[in-house]
């Protein structure tokens, strides 16, 4: 008798069950300590006292850890969130443009003038098998978030995309630091970061793609661009529908400029 399917991904169900507990229930006290130099603050205003410099700053570290650890949790949740999808585990909707979902990612990331992008699609995601414009906009957003974000000066980011007669294939380089030598498999545990930049995050967005990507049958893997190119290239590989194949083209043709 077949075993009843009781992960989400690959994260067991009881397990997934236990971390949106905890995640709960802590989410509340990671706040009231990130709000609690606030109070202290203004009630020892009303008593007509400035807190003095040292103390001051540090409370605005125990901010800036209750962030941190706050951030966290929202991560956390997201990777696990990151593997639902429909009961049979094939995404339910319509077929997603990736012009469209990346404007939209662009947008939401709000990036600084430093960065630059130009996207290439060699169509409109025909032959792109069915995936929630939710989820392709998170993938966008984090692979293009996470080569802005691990770069402090300026930089540009080029995406490719289309059908190549076997799956549908997403090329993001940029010509930042790079992925260090060495790590190109390490770079998607969760919890990992190796950037010299400090970006703030919490290690966890290209674990979150990569389980965004293979809960849905792709992949996604890192590589050096070839010399003398400087920068991090992400191959993302999705599923196609055999009905909707276009025609592979050796090149993207059809240019669409951000910036």
């Amino acid at each position: 008798m077949a075993e009843p399917d009781t992960t989400r991904g690959d994260v067991p169900s009881e397990l997934a069950e236990v971390i949106y507990k905890i995640v709960h229930d802590v989410r509340g006290s990671v706040r009231a300590i990130g709000e609690l130099p606030t109070w202290i603050d203004e009630d020892l205003a009303d008593e007509g006292v400035r807190l003095p410099d040292g103390p001051r700053h540090s409370f605005e570290l125990l901010r800036w850890h209750a962030g941190k650890l706050n951030l966290m949790l929202d991560q956390l949740m997201q990777f696990v969130r990151a593997g639902d999808t429909g009961p049979d585990g094939v995404e339910e909707g319509k077929q997603s443009d990736p012009r469209k979902c990346l404007r939209r990612a662009v947008r939401m990331l709000a990036l600084p003038d430093r960065v630059r992008i130009r996207a290439r699609f060699d169509s409109n995601g025909a032959g792109l098998a069915p995936i929630d414009e939710n989820v392709l906009t998170s993938i966008l957003m984090i692979a293009v978030g996470n080569a802005a974000s691990h770069n402090s000066e300026a930089i540009r980011i080029a995406l490719c995309g289309g059908d190549n007669g076997q799956e549908w294939v997403l090329r993001i380089r940029d010509s930042g630091e790079g992925f260090p030598p060495g790590k190109l498999f390490q770079i998607f545990e969760p919890m990992r970061s190796y950037s010299r930049h400090d970006s703030g995050g919490c290690g966890m967005g290209l674990a979150i793609l990569q389980r965004l990507i293979e809960t849905r049958g792709g992949r996604v893997t890192a590589h050096h661009p070839a010399p003398p190119r400087a920068g991090a290239e992400l191959r993302i590989s999705l599923p196609c529908e055999a009905q909707n194949h276009v025609t592979p083209r050796p090149a993207c043709d059809a240019k669409t400029r951000l910036t």
